[in-house]
């Protein structure tokens, strides 16, 4: 599970040669697709809580307390969601949502669906960088 952190802090950072790298050795060491999404999806809802409290002026001991997360946890993800925004984790994570309720309701296959996730949280971190970019004069 530990794994799935270092997942999303590659994937949240736009990391996608080191996101995919790591998606194969958890797949090839027998990771199933929908677990690792289900954690994945997990992380970025506490990504934005994370987010949401650090926006209100809480700093990670609060979120340790409010996510029931060990200090260090908290202290790592106070430090990931800085450079995010709230709309880009919600974002995420209802795409992480989304694509399981398809997989669950039979509308898509398990087969590579973990792998476009990843590409499409991918694109979706590349599109804020770019409109950050933009909106700097």
């Amino acid at each position: 599970e530990y794994r799935i952190f270092d997942l999303a802090d590659r994937v949240a950072g736009g990391k996608a040669g080191e996101a995919l790298r790591l998606l194969q050795e958890m797949m090839a060491a027998g990771e199933r697709s929908l677990m690792l999404m289900s954690l994945l999806q997990r992380q970025y809802r506490q990504l934005l809580f994370a987010k949401i409290m650090a926006e209100e002026g809480q700093g990670p001991a609060a979120i340790a307390q409010r996510l029931g997360l060990p200090p260090f946890v908290a202290r790592r993800m106070a430090e990931m969601v800085r450079g995010q925004t709230t709309a880009m984790l919600k974002e995420g994570y209802m795409m992480c949502v989304n694509q399981e309720f398809l997989i669950k309701s039979g509308q898509m296959s398990e087969e590579g669906s973990l792998e476009g996730l990843i590409m499409n949280l991918l694109v979706l971190r590349r599109e804020e960088e770019f409109d950050s970019a933009e909106a700097k004069p």
